[in-house]
């Protein structure tokens, strides 16, 4: 049997098995019913656990820092929408999921207190 195999966009990473991605699924799963219950820093624990399965996966940090954000962990939230950015630079991620980390970091700083830094976030 082949090893796994590298794609360029990966920086490195191994896809991934099909084990892991529907482990990876149903952590993000068990986080987006956390979530809807409110349940943030249980939801934060899943995605993270998904994110570990399916490092490749930049929407699992998303829905992490969206927990974050409810539970106004504001610097908390930054760190991983710019991890969330850097990774999805990497990857050649969907620019939806970046516009989407940009604007959650954004309102983050608004959050803070810092209107003059989030508006760089927003453009």
């Amino acid at each position: 049997k082949e090893p796994p195999m590298l794609n360029a966009k990966d920086s490195g990473r191994a896809r991934p098995t099909v084990g892991r991605k529907s482990e990876a699924n149903s952590e993000n799963n068990a986080g987006n019913a956390h979530f809807q219950r409110k349940e943030y820093a249980k939801a934060v624990e899943c995605y993270n656990k998904a994110f570990a399965c399916d490092e490749g996966n930049v929407q699992y940090l998303l829905n992490s820092a969206a927990a974050l954000f409810e539970m106004e962990d504001y610097m908390q939230c930054i760190k991983v929408c710019q991890k969330a950015i850097m990774l999805g630079y990497q990857l050649s991620a969907d620019r939806q999921l970046l516009k989407k980390a940009f604007i959650r970091v954004g309102r983050a700083r608004l959050k803070q207190g810092r209107g003059q830094d989030a508006r760089k976030y927003f453009g």
